[in-house]
């Protein structure tokens, strides 16, 4: 470099010159003018100058001269030139930073696929490693070389090699699921020990399953028919003396005359309504009349029966009979005494016609099905709420299984 042109990068790089250089005006022309008279006024001042000297004003020119170029480049943008030289900074150092990232991406993508063939090579070799082991242990099942393995080779390989006896039914059972073109035998492509011993596996557990289901089935039967059994006892017999002559039938069918003679004056509406049968509950008035002759004479009865059914030493079908009488009668007179308090809120008087002629109607029903289970040495145990309240009071709990047979 010419020692000439470091006054004129000196003036240059002053701020008003170079505010007026970098202004795109015609004062350009007249900088550039003062500038080269300037350095030949000094150049006498530099020409004297050592190496040392100009080295300092190398890099002023260095800046200079890019900011120039920049400027040139860009006439219509107005920047100093420290901005310019940053610009130039951060593209350089952007190109380099790109630069060194499509290195490493590219030694990455030739990484990876590396990685995949070195996998690709180990999968191939393993694959051929497992076929070699498949065929070595196929020709242990297949004794006699034909090329397929049937079930008696399946039986005797498996024992040979799991030490696991297989039957007949199982060896069977797992040929058919792994014979995909249903010859009857095993090929060696269909031969994989490790499907086989999941298949074993699978089948075991369905077996099993079975035999747990079967086995909860006979269990819940045989429970079935104990409960059956146990109600069946229940209602078959009563506990205590097990007679059941003819003199105990007829006393055990002569224990509900108390609850039919308290019935009779609620049959009366019906006798009404029906005048043929009036004279059967004239009769039978009658007879309930003279039984009240005696003070308190129904009451006495009713204890007296209530007592006799509680002696441990009677037979129990009288014992039973008693109770059920009893509680018949209770329910008999509970209900005429609920009829006579409706009498106020029944003017027409409906209401106790009704409920007389259906209590009467229930009673008889009841004291028939009692009589003629009595003489036939059965105890009648099948009128709701009653003959559960007469077993209760000899001492006896029904079987949760629902109503008598």
């Amino acid at each position: 470099m010419n020692p000439c042109s470091a006054p004129a990068i000196t003036l240059l790089s002053t701020p008003v010159h170079n505010a007026a250089f970098h202004a795109g005006t015609p004062d350009r022309d007249k900088v550039l003018a003062v500038s080269r008279r300037s350095a030949r006024r000094t150049g006498r001042q530099w020409s004297g100058a050592t190496p040392s000297s100009v080295a300092k004003g190398a890099p002023a020119s260095v800046l200079l001269c890019a900011a120039l170029a920049f400027h040139r480049s860009v006439p219509s943008r107005k920047t100093r030139p420290g901005q310019c030289i940053a610009c130039m900074r951060f593209r350089v150092e952007s190109d380099d930073s790109l630069t060194v990232l499509d290195s490493e991406v590219a030694a990455l993508q030739r990484e990876a696929a590396s990685l995949r063939k070195s996998v690709a090579d180990l999968e191939a070799e393993n694959l051929q490693q497992l076929r070699l082991q498949q065929e070595r242990l196929f020709k242990v099942f297949d004794a006699d070389n034909s090329g397929a393995v049937d079930v008696r080779e399946l039986q005797v390989g498996w024992k040979e090699l799991q030490g696991v006896d297989l039957d007949d039914i199982m060896a069977k059972r797992l040929l058919h699921v792994h014979d995909e073109n249903q010859t009857g035998l095993l090929e060696l492509e269909e031969f994989d020990l490790k499907s086989f011993q999941a298949t074993l596996e699978r089948l075991w557990a369905e077996d099993r399953a079975k035999e747990l289901a079967a086995l909860q089935e006979e269990q819940e039967r045989q429970e079935k028919l104990a409960t059956e059994q146990q109600v069946k006892e229940y209602y078959e017999s009563l506990p205590g003396n097990p007679d059941i002559g003819l003199a105990v039938r007829c006393c055990s069918a002569l224990t509900y005359l108390l609850p039919f003679l308290d019935s009779v004056h609620h049959g009366v509406p019906l006798g009404i309504m029906v005048p043929p049968i009036m004279p059967f509950f004239d009769s039978w008035i009658l007879a309930w009349k003279s039984v009240d002759i005696i003070p308190f004479g129904p009451l006495i009865i009713f204890v007296a029966m209530q007592n006799l059914a509680g002696k441990q030493d009677l037979p129990a079908l009288l014992r039973f009979n008693l109770y059920q009488a009893v509680q018949l009668d209770v329910v008999v007179n509970i209900t005429g005494l609920l009829l006579t308090l409706c009498g106020p809120v029944d003017p027409t008087g409906w209401i106790w016609v009704i409920g007389s002629i259906l209590t009467f109607l229930l009673c008889v029903a009841s004291i028939t099905y009692s009589v003629a289970s009595v003489s036939q040495g059965v105890a009648p145990r099948s009128i709701y709420w009653i003959s559960e309240k007469a077993e209760e009071a000899m001492g006896l709990k029904r079987p949760d299984a629902g109503p008598p047979p």
